[in-house]
């Protein structure tokens, strides 16, 4: 009986000294002071380690672009021009001239020598031809140093760094996506170590008759927007967003605004087909005139609210609240001897009613 009392007393201290240790933990657990692990043996977590996880995919200049293909060009050989990076790591090319007797570029030039600022060396290149002519324009040239360099070739000895704030650490070409109305002589695009992907923009010096270039605007951009507009018959256009506001196509992209210098949102345009003269319907149903040649502004009509609008044949009908009319024909009988050869397949004849009708409905109005 008295062992049995024993046991008692044991086991009593036991229990007594687990819920001691219980109470003293679940008093750690809840001040903070103790964090328990449940993973299992092989698996650890730390949130240090995810933070600058997330912070190295956030500082990562390709993290946007995994799969483009950038430019690793060493060489250029054509058969009037040969570029490419010599032993010393500098821009080295030869052009050639035109040969009657043999009909080829077979007549060397004297091989030229292109060395960059500061003896930086040059990693990897890509030339820009003319597109009209076997003419070389300039060169844009990637170092080894992380800038960009526009290199001049034709009578140029034009040399000068494109890059300022940020490292130039790709090149790539051919990869937009959506019609581009400004003419470019080149598609080149740089990879900033910033990441963003950058367009090389031609300029062209009317007075000098010098062609250079500058980094403009971004990949996305020049690809956001939705569609096209092109003005007159110098085919001056304009890009339209998803939201339907109309973007200047300057290299700049600035957005064409309403007289309460809001961004005008277009619901429907049209054209004359001669003169160029161009017409934007807004969201709220009012007409404005564009006027292209000063500052790519807009003018409003009159005052007047549309009530509807439509295309019939090759005139524009419009209808106001207030039940009066204004009617705008696209085409001009002067226009009726035209004969337009668009593309290979497309091809219009004015004198033909049939015709006219259909470029009008095509390319002269449009509902957004």
């Amino acid at each position: 009986m008295e062992r049995n009392n024993k046991y008692e007393k044991i086991l009593i201290i036991i229990i007594v000294l687990i819920l001691i240790v219980t109470t003293v933990l679940i008093i750690l657990v809840v001040s903070g002071r103790l964090t328990l692990n449940i993973n299992s043996p092989n698996t650890t977590t730390s949130n240090t380690i995810d933070n600058t996880n997330n912070q190295s995919n956030i500082n990562d200049p390709y993290a946007k672009y995994p799969d483009m293909k950038w430019s690793t060009n060493i060489k250029y050989d054509e058969n009037w021009c040969k570029v490419l990076i010599d032993v010393n790591l500098d821009l080295t090319m030869q052009l050639f001239d035109w040969n009657t007797e043999t009909n080829n570029y077979d007549i060397p030039g004297a091989i030229t020598v292109k060395k960059l600022p500061n003896n930086e060396k040059v990693k990897y290149f890509e030339c820009v031809p003319s597109p009209q002519a076997p003419v070389m324009e300039y060169i844009i040239v990637l170092t080894t140093n992380n800038n960009l360099y526009y290199v001049g070739v034709d009578g140029s000895n034009k040399i000068f760094k494109l890059n300022s704030n940020n490292k130039a650490i790709e090149l790539t070409r051919n990869i937009d996506t959506s019609p581009q109305i400004q003419y470019t002589r080149n598609d080149v695009y740089v990879l900033l170590d910033n990441g963003s992907l950058v367009k090389v923009n031609d300029l062209y010096n009317s007075d000098t008759k010098e062609i250079t270039a500058e980094l403009g605007l971004t990949y996305e951009e020049r690809n956001s927007h939705k569609t096209t507009l092109v003005v007159g018959p110098y085919e001056y256009g304009y890009y339209i967003t998803n939201e339907n506001y109309i973007k200047n196509e300057d290299l700049t992209r600035s957005y064409i605004l309403d007289e309460n210098n809001s961004k005008f949102v277009l619901q429907y345009y049209f054209q004359y087909y001669s003169y160029g003269d161009c017409y934007f319907v807004s969201k709220t149903n009012k007409l404005y005139k564009l006027d292209s040649s000063i500052n790519n502004k807009i003018e409003l009509v009159n005052s007047k609210i549309i009530s509807s609008i439509g295309l019939n044949g090759t005139t524009i009908n419009i209808k106001y609240v207030d039940n009066t009319t204004a009617t705008y024909e696209l085409i001009s009988t002067s226009s009726y001897q035209d004969k337009i050869n668009l593309y290979e397949n497309e091809a219009y004849d004015f004198s033909n009613k049939s015709d006219r009708e259909i470029y009008a409905g095509k390319y002269l109005f449009k509902q957004f």
